[in-house]
């Protein structure tokens, strides 16, 4: 019920709390004489935006806090999971491959590591031989001339045939090492800009022997001494059209790299398939597998 009397009297009573800074009972009768209907004065108008500041001010501090903790949560979940650059590390490759960045897109590269580079060309030396020793020394020489007639059309700008039986053991002396020195660095510049995740899924197309694999296992095998490596979880996804190729690869892979102690914990799988086929392919393929290589 609206009464004048009642009304000016709530009125005076704020008044006087607010006089004596008296907030809370100040509050309690602004709200009573909104509930009775009665036309709020100039000093009550006043006292409401006031109290309607106050609580947006800190509801506005209370989102900012939590967005402030979500993002620090964020960056540290983000910290955690990438491999961080280590400042001597980075000095060592540098100094150890002799690189040299002539500008934005040029880097160029005339050292090698040897204490990683010569242990693995030495066991594919091993594995080749091994291989090689299989096969009379006549069928030997006429398999290998073979393989490298076929594999040598890369040079003429055409596709080898990939129908030889030591195709894949040609390549392997011919392309492979050079190539997994290329990805070796691909995957330390990726490091270096603190790209390198702890977790990270492969797709690797046309993957060939699956170098891109190789050049991981040996950056990863190079930082031994600089750094701690945290529990590495690589799942990586051979895509490779040759089975050949895919073959003598996981052999190697299965000689060298497993065969080393280390804290990565990876899942690999070569997968045998024509790309050109790959509407009809593609059910087979983990749908968690979205990094391209």
């Amino acid at each position: 019920m609206n009464n004048p009397i009642v009304n000016w009297w709530r009125s005076q009573q704020l008044k006087l709390s607010l006089k004596r800074g008296d907030i809370r009972r100040a509050v309690q009768l602004l709200q009573e004489i909104q509930k009775s209907g009665a036309t709020f004065s100039w000093l009550e108008k006043l006292f409401r935006d006031k109290l309607q500041l106050e609580r947006y001010s800190q509801e506005y501090k209370r989102q900012t806090e939590t967005l402030s903790k979500q993002l620090t949560e964020a960056s540290q979940q983000k910290a955690n999971h990438i491999l961080m650059p280590d400042e001597e590390f980075v000095k060592y490759i540098y100094k150890i491959f002799n690189l040299i960045q002539h500008d934005e897109y040029k880097l160029q590269s005339t050292g090698i590591d040897e204490r990683i580079f010569d242990d693995f060309e030495s066991r594919l030396v091993e594995y080749l031989k091994e291989e090689f020793s299989k096969i009379p020394d006549k069928q030997l020489f006429i398999k290998l001339e073979d393989a490298l007639e076929d594999i040598n059309n890369l040079k003429i700008g055409q596709d080898p045939d990939y129908r030889f039986s030591l195709t894949p053991h040609v390549y392997f002396m011919k392309y492979f090492l050079e190539n997994v020195y290329c990805i070796y660095l691909a995957w330390f510049l990726i490091y270096q800009d603190a790209l390198l995740p702890s977790k990270v899924n492969i797709l690797d197309i046309a993957a060939g022997p699956g170098t891109v694999a190789y050049g991981l296992a040996l950056f990863l095998q190079s930082s031994s001494g600089f750094f701690h490596i945290p529990q590495m979880h690589i799942s990586y996804y051979s895509l490779e059209k040759q089975d050949a190729f895919q073959f003598r690869g996981l052999q190697f892979w299965r000689r060298y790299i497993e065969s080393r102690l280390t804290t990565v914990n990876a899942y690999f799988r070569f997968v045998t398939t024509d790309i050109f086929t790959w509407e009809t392919q593609s059910n087979n393929l983990p749908k968690t597998f979205s990094t391209l290589s």
